[in-house]
């Protein structure tokens, strides 16, 4: 077997032994960044989800939630802004990670550094403007994600 497949072998072994809910936590975080560094977008939100609901609000895991679906939107191309308004839900959950970093400044740097990132790839008040949308209208965001957030232009 690959190096690749034993890796995931080895954390699916971690994640099914763990007792401890923290530990578990981290597995699953593990996981998700592994799926990340695999361009696997979806198994990685929904590994990092699994450690968020343990740790209720967890900054890493909402971190990487926001990278799973920030680097997806070249799959979601059919959408009415092409893909673009995908980055508005990734730039959500940076300013959920920020706002649960606490006093963790390698996390607070990173959530903030992606958002800004991110929030450069909205799409124009024009664009919007011709979709008959505004800033702060409430938006469902499909291909994968499935998700309400906010509409928003680039600044």
């Amino acid at each position: 077997a690959s190096n690749k497949s034993k890796a995931e072998m080895f954390l699916n072994k971690a994640i099914e032994l763990e007792k401890d809910s923290n530990k578990l936590a981290g597995n699953y975080i593990d996981k998700a960044k592994f799926n990340l560094s695999n361009n696997q977008f979806q198994d990685a939100k929904r590994n990092a989800e699994k450690a968020n609901a343990i740790l209720n609000g967890d900054a890493q895991a909402l971190l990487i939630i926001g990278d799973a679906i920030a680097y997806s939107a070249s799959s979601c191309k059919d959408l009415k802004f092409g893909g673009k308004e995908i980055y508005w839900v990734a730039v959500d959950y940076y300013q959920r990670a920020l706002n649960a970093a606490g006093d963790n400044e390698k996390v607070k740097a990173s959530a903030q550094k992606q958002l800004n990132k991110f929030s450069g790839y909205f799409p124009e008040q024009k664009d919007l403007f011709l979709q008959s949308l505004n800033d702060g209208d409430s938006y469902q965001v499909g291909c994968w994600i499935g998700q309400n957030t906010r509409v928003r232009s680039k600044k």
